[in-house]
């Protein structure tokens, strides 16, 4: 066990979390601005008059038309933010919360891949995916590094292994094998 726990805290290149980053980020701001551009903002949020709430969430309502136009305006610069490691922690932050709060506003609308983006943002915020080729090293370069701990790389890779591994067990035996990001 202590052999385990020592090559948790081993350094490993920061270069594959940086990739993910950055990926992450696009990936964000083009499902954002597709999101807007097909109308669904609207269609899905704005223009029903009633909406099915999360047992507990009932107080997670639909801003008005126009902040609500503003909510995904800010989510599309924030994964460009992420995307170019800019101001990371609270871009990332900012982003899970908006996320999460859009996803939490109705449960018909539930997509296993959304359920996984706020949990992978969540996620985001303790790793240092900004340490090198963004904009934060630019403006604050002491906080540059090359290297990182084991840890920081396995677990986004431990949660893509698990989504993956789900959705196989799911294909193969035709049921739920209780996986709750699939």
């Amino acid at each position: 066990m202590k052999h385990f726990l020592t090559s948790l805290s081993q350094p490993v290149d920061i270069l594959p979390l940086v990739i993910f980053r950055v990926a992450f980020g696009l990936l964000m701001l083009l499902s954002t601005l597709r999101f807007m551009l097909k109308g669904w903002v609207s269609e899905f949020y704005i223009d029903p008059i009633y909406h099915f709430t999360y047992l507990g969430f009932q107080w997670v309502q639909p801003l008005p038309p126009n902040l609500m136009g503003a909510v995904f305006m800010i989510l599309a610069l924030l994964a460009g933010m992420i995307a170019l490691g800019a101001f990371y922690r609270v871009s990332i932050t900012a982003f899970f919360l908006l996320f999460t709060y859009v996803e939490l506003i109705d449960k018909t609308y539930y997509l296993n891949h959304y359920y996984f983006i706020s949990v992978m943002s969540l996620l985001m915020i303790v790793l240092p995916l900004h340490r090198k080729w963004s904009v934060d090293t630019y403006l604050f370069p002491h906080i540059r590094a090359d290297y990182a701990p084991a840890w920081t790389l396995y677990a986004p890779r431990l949660m893509l292994g698990s989504l993956f591994l789900c959705r196989t067990r799911q294909t193969n035996t035709g049921l739920d094998a209780g996986c709750v990001a699939t």
